[in-house]
């Protein structure tokens, strides 16, 4: 079927990206720790959350992983299944990758700012899930699954979203653009103040602690993890739903 050409073509597409990416994340990293050093603040400060940036990055990277991988695969005569197959041993390869080296990137720049004196640094991780063990081994492998967890649901959120606008005429994407952001900022919310009492608010709350945890330093990565499965298989499962009926519109 194809599939370990289909993945390594699909690797190569995002080599390029992955190397400008970090290559600014360095070049922030030594802004940061240039600019402490000038102003002299002596560590006093703190920057956090690249894994915000590296989320947003795998969502764009997935809205553009459908339609020119397709038309060439297409030409080429490979079948949907095989291309859809390497898309996710991709996604969840490139997401795995990238958890580790966010993981290196956060321990080798907290030891050098501690070694100079400059501003601290912690990942997400660190931040939310640090109540639940000391530092190590332990804590880095939980990181990296956690993380990766959320990069597969970015990554395959922003896949499911392309497939979905690759099968709609002009008129119904302008209509998803627009009624999506409205409903759920102001329909929603007007429904569920009118109608149910706000349960649908209460329930979106309730969520968020299940995931987060609530204010008191108990959040619990696993949960996280759930909903971050969950929601990747969901996105495959619905993009290859859009997938093998996509014809070449060309």
């Amino acid at each position: 079927m194809n599939i370990k050409a289909t993945t390594k073509y699909q690797l190569r597409e995002y080599k390029k990206s992955l190397g400008s990416y970090y290559l600014i994340v360095l070049l922030i990293v030594v802004l940061f720790t240039v600019l402490d050093r000038m102003w002299g603040s002596e560590g006093s400060g703190s920057y956090n959350g690249f894994e915000f940036a590296t989320i947003i990055f795998l969502f764009i990277c997935g809205l553009n992983s459908f339609k020119g991988t397709f038309l060439m695969m297409m030409q080429n005569g490979i079948s949907r299944k095989s291309m859809f197959i390497g898309a996710s041993i991709t996604f969840l390869s490139v997401s795995m990758l990238m958890s580790v080296i966010d993981r290196v990137i956060a321990m080798v720049v907290d030891l050098i700012t501690k070694a100079i004196g400059g501003l601290s640094y912690e990942g997400f991780y660190d931040l939310v899930y640090s109540h639940r063990m000391p530092k190590g081994i332990l804590f880095e492998l939980e990181g990296i699954l956690v993380t990766c967890a959320m990069y597969a649901a970015a990554v395959t959120a922003g896949y499911f979203i392309t497939t979905l606008y690759y099968r709609m005429n002009k008129a119904l994407k302008v209509i998803v653009s627009v009624g999506v952001p409205v409903t759920i900022i102001f329909i929603l919310p007007l429904i569920d103040s009118m109608f149910f009492n706000g349960i649908i608010g209460d329930l979106v709350l309730k969520l968020f602690y299940f995931i987060f945890g609530d204010f008191h330093g108990k959040a619990n990565p696993y949960n996280m993890l759930l909903v971050c499965i969950i929601s990747s298989i969901i996105a495959l499962g619905l993009s290859w739903l859009l997938v093998k009926r996509a014809v070449d519109k060309n």
